[in-house]
């Protein structure tokens, strides 16, 4: 079994973009000579919600820019921050998430 940083990362992103589908989440697969580099995911039911790019390099960017920003939306956006470098990701989870993206399952 090869267990190679590449290797890894590959299944990484694959499995991400696996369960996202899953979840409703449209997926955009950008690749390199037939090997899958990055993801770009919308949420089909509302694209102002903006795009998550996800790399197998590990670079994760969120391309958003909310209509009406004000300081509530600023933190709101700090609290998303807060949690994904506060989030001890190593512990199990639920494979689904506690409620579908805002637009998913309407």
């Amino acid at each position: 079994m090869n267990n190679s940083p590449e290797n890894v990362r590959d299944k990484v992103i694959a499995l991400v973009a696996k369960t996202l589908k899953e979840r409703g989440l449209a997926i955009r697969e950008g690749k390199i000579h037939n090997v899958l580099t990055d993801i770009e995911v919308t949420n089909p039911r509302d694209h102002d919600r903006g795009r998550v790019i996800f790399s197998n390099q590990g670079l994760l960017t969120w391309d958003y820019m909310p209509k009406n920003f004000d300081e509530a939306m600023a933190g709101k956006i700090a609290n998303i921050i807060t949690t994904l470098l506060t989030t001890d990701i190593t512990q199990q989870v639920s494979s689904k998430p506690k409620s579908a993206p805002r637009g998913v399952d309407e």
